[in-house]
Formats: structure tokens, C-alpha cells, sequence
């Protein structure tokens, strides 16, 4: 008897020692982990891709007007003479209101569809084909509308004999450059999938950007070419309207690179 109860008692000693073959089924933890999300994804260029597509745009710009300006010629009339009639004077203020104006409204329309086509290629991030025609026809639209009537503005102080002001030549630049910004920024931003937010800025942006061109504009060109007539939109010789465009390259690209920052992602915890 007492050997048959040690046999039983070795073998469930074996037993408990023996490993069972068990299956355990684990399921896996979540995990959290960070994950960073763009919270923009319209109209944000930066200041890099702002500065290159205004440069671009300046430069197409101004080999396009130097090649055509006058793009519309001077009236061809007898000389006005010490008593001229009052049709000929009638005819030379038509004439002067045409010539400032008209050009007016194609200097402006050009560099208005330069920089308007070239933010709205290198500045977006969605739906940029339609960035570049909305921005390239809103800052036509924008610059022949603002040059035409500065030019009137232009003509009728010529004509007048009117002392140029450094404050209405700042007046009539910033008219310019805050008409092509706001034209092209409208259709740029109108063209992103979340266009309200985006015009505010953009506005804002714009209307910065043509005080900071204005203003540059007329003090530079003020001391290097103190003969100049600072109303004309377009200026007359090459150097000053590389000056021009210059400046008010560099201005949009402050404007709409600085007032159309992103701001830093925010981190969003997830489940992995």
C-alpha cells in the first residue's frame, strides 16, 4: 500500500513539473503616439517662395514693358506756338488723358498678370492651375483698373502745370501696387478650398505690401534721380523702372510672405 501511494505521488510531482501546452492568445495594446497635422493647406507661401515668384514676375515684367513702352504713342499734333487756338488745346489735353491713361492701364495690367500668374504657381499648395489664372486675371484686372485712373490723375496735374508732391506721388504708387496686390490676392485666395480666412490675410498682406512699395519707391528714387516725374506710373528711362519694379517686387514679397505665414504645426495625439 505504502509503495503504490509513492508512485502516485511521483507521478503527480511529474505532472506539476511538466510545462502544459497552453495556447495564449494576446491582444494588442493600443499604442498613442504623436502625429503632426497640417492645420493650412491653402495660400501659405513663405517667404522664400513669395520672394522668388515676385522676383520672377518683376523680371518678366520689366523686359515686357521695355520692350513696348509706349506701348500707345503721343498723339501726333501741330505745335501749340505762342497763341495756340482752343481746338488745339482741346486736343492736346485729349490727347495727354489718352496717353497717360491708356498706358496706364497696360503697364499696370502687365505686371499685375506677371506677378498674379507667378505667386499663384510657385506660392500654392492645392489647386494651382486654377490659382494661376484666377491670380493672373485679378491682378490684371487690378492693375488696369488702378492705372488707368492714375494716369487721368497723372494727365490732369500735367496739364494743370501742378507741382508734384512727394505725397501725391506716394499716393498714386501706392494706388498702383495696392490694386494689383488686392486684385490678385482676392483671386488667388478665392481659388483655395477655405478662401475666407485666406482673403482677410491676403488683404491685409496686400494693402501692406503697396504702402511698403510706395514708400521705398520715393525715397530711393527721390535721391538718385532728383529730375524724375515721380507720378508717372510707369517711369520714363530704364533704370528708374528697374527701381520701380524692383521695389515693389521685393514689397509683395514681404507682404505676402510675412502676412501669409503658417503657423507651427500642432502636435494631435492619435491612436497608432
Amino acid at each position: 500500500m505504502l509503495c503504490i501511494y509513492s508512485i502516485r505521488l511521483r507521478n503527480a510531482n511529474l505532472s506539476l513539473s511538466q510545462p502544459r501546452n497552453e495556447v495564449i492568445l494576446e491582444t494588442p495594446q493600443p499604442t498613442v503616439g504623436i502625429r503632426t497635422e497640417q492645420l493650412h493647406h491653402g495660400w501659405s507661401p513663405g517667404l522664400f517662395n513669395a520672394l522668388a515668384a515676385c522676383l520672377l514676375g518683376g523680371i518678366c515684367g520689366y523686359f515686357v514693358l521695355n520692350s513696348f513702352v509706349p506701348i500707345f504713342p503721343f498723339a501726333e499734333l501741330p505745335e501749340m506756338g505762342a497763341f495756340p487756338s482752343e481746338e488745339l488745346i482741346t486736343q492736346y489735353k485729349q490727347a495727354q488723358y489718352a496717353f497717360r491713361s491708356n498706358n496706364g492701364a497696360i503697364d499696370g495690367a502687365i505686371l499685375g498678370l506677371c506677378f498674379g500668374a507667378f505667386l499663384g504657381l510657385l506660392t500654392v499648395r492645392t489647386r494651382r492651375i486654377l490659382s494661376v489664372v484666377a491670380g493672373g486675371i485679378g491682378g490684371l484686372i487690378g492693375g488696369a483698373v488702378a492705372g488707368y485712373c492714375v494716369g487721368n490723375f497723372a494727365a490732369h496735374g500735367l496739364i494743370n502745370k501742378t507741382d508734384q508732391t512727394i505725397l501725391q506721388s506716394t499716393l498714386f504708387h501706392f494706388l498702383i501696387w495696392a490694386s494689383i496686390a488686392v486684385a490678385l490676392s482676392l483671386g488667388i485666395s478665392m481659388a483655395q478650398s477655405s478662401p475666407t480666412k485666406q482673403t482677410i490675410a491676403g488683404l491685409t498682406a496686400a494693402l501692406v505690401a503697396g504702402a511698403i512699395a510706395s514708400i521705398s519707391y520715393n525715397a530711393i528714387a527721390s535721391t538718385l534721380f532728383p529730375l524724375a516725374n515721380l507720378t508717372f506710373i510707369s517711369p520714363a528711362t530704364a533704370m528708374e523702372r528697374m527701381l520701380w519694379i524692383a521695389t515693389g517686387s521685393i514689397a509683395l514679397a514681404i507682404g505676402f510672405g510675412m502676412g501669409l505665414r503658417v503657423s507651427k504645426s500642432a502636435p494631435v495625439v492619435v491612436a497608432a
